[in-house]
């Protein structure tokens, strides 16, 4: 009987250490574009000028070129910016590409992974909606 719960204790010890290690990130990734704005401290178009390779050959660092900005303007210096899309130990990373336009919504540390926070890529069906959205939004903040 003494095995038997020294073996079901080392057990749950594996599988609870194992649990810990392959878990996600603590921020959650945004349900929709709604709330993506909402958390994000940054949101705003750009178009990827340069890709670098992260430590992983993938190109998930971008020199962007803001072309429109909703909210955070205060946390955007300069005609350029470096995003980073590098993932995590379980998520993917982000994989940028030249010329690509895309909104944006993040934070101030400009991490822009794929699993929590939102980017948009101009080739995708939301991106002229959610466009169409911040414009109005950021014209009822104004007023």
């Amino acid at each position: 009987m003494a095995k038997h719960s020294q073996l079901t204790g080392l057990i749950l010890f594996f599988l609870s250490s194992t649990t810990a290690l392959a878990s996600a990130p603590a921020k959650m990734p945004p349900k929709d574009a709604a709330e993506a704005f909402k958390n994000s401290e940054i949101v705003f178009a750009a178009r990827v000028q340069r890709t670098e390779a992260d430590k992983f050959g993938f190109e998930s660092k971008a020199s962007v070129e803001p072309t429109k900005i909703w909210k955070g303007a205060q946390f955007i210096r300069g005609k350029t910016i470096q995003i980073s899309g590098e993932g995590g130990s379980t998520y993917p990373a982000r994989i940028f590409k030249e010329k690509q336009q895309l909104i944006f919504y993040i934070d101030r540390d400009l991490h822009a992974d794929s699993f929590t926070n939102r980017v948009v890529p101009e080739d995708s069906a939301e991106f002229k909606t959610e466009r169409q959205i911040l414009d109005k939004m950021a014209s009822a903040q104004s007023q």
